[in-house]
């Protein structure tokens, strides 16, 4: 019983002071939602790319992925320049059909690992597009084939690719630190090769 008075008493008090409650409630929540406010801030990742001689759908496809906006650059030391002067994230270099050179600004780890996501994704989609004419134009010969030994007439199509798929190869480089870091996205399929 007295146990049971001791704990009304305390109860009593605690609500006749404002102080107390205001700590016990208020402040959680307040704290909670400065904690999101500053969480929710850093969350929007915005990078700048520079490119030079990337194929065009590569590049619209990069400007279209989220967060990222993409600068042309007709030479490789106005890029440079660029990313030296702190004005873009990052450069991309293309040396052949298959190669890129990404040099990063390294100064924000999120805008790298964001750079690193969108440019192996899209070469992944485009790698699959050029896939998909490849089956379609091997189903063009298969079906000419067939006609052939059948004796049936088919038109000849002239577009056959000769060429076969290779690795795709990505040369990563960073400005400050001296790592080098290749990626290869072995992105081939054996029995699509057209090559004679």
């Amino acid at each position: 019983m007295r146990t049971w008075a001791i704990s009304i008493k305390v109860i009593k008090e605690l609500f006749r002071d404002k102080r107390t409650l205001m700590l016990m409630f208020v402040a959680p929540l307040l704290i909670l939602w400065l904690m999101s406010i500053m969480v929710s801030a850093n969350s929007a990742t915005k990078v700048k790319l520079a490119t030079v001689g990337v194929d065009v759908g590569v590049v619209k496809k990069l400007d279209k992925f989220n967060g990222i906006t993409v600068k042309k650059y007709a030479s490789k030391t106005g890029a440079q320049r660029a990313l030296k002067d702190n004005k873009v994230d990052g450069m991309i270099i293309q040396g052949d059909s298959r190669k890129y050179n990404v040099t990063y600004a390294n100064t924000d780890a999120t805008k790298t690992a964001l750079t690193k996501a969108a440019l192996k994704n899209i070469l992944v989609q485009e790698n699959i597009s050029k896939m998909t004419q490849m089956v379609v134009q091997q189903q063009l010969i298969i079906a000419q084939l067939k006609a052939q030994l059948t004796g049936r007439a088919v038109p000849q199509n002239t577009s056959q690719s000769n060429q076969s798929q290779k690795e795709i190869k990505i040369q990563n480089y960073y400005n400050y630190g001296d790592d080098c870091e290749s990626l290869y996205l072995p992105l081939h399929i054996a029995f699509l090769s057209t090559e004679n």
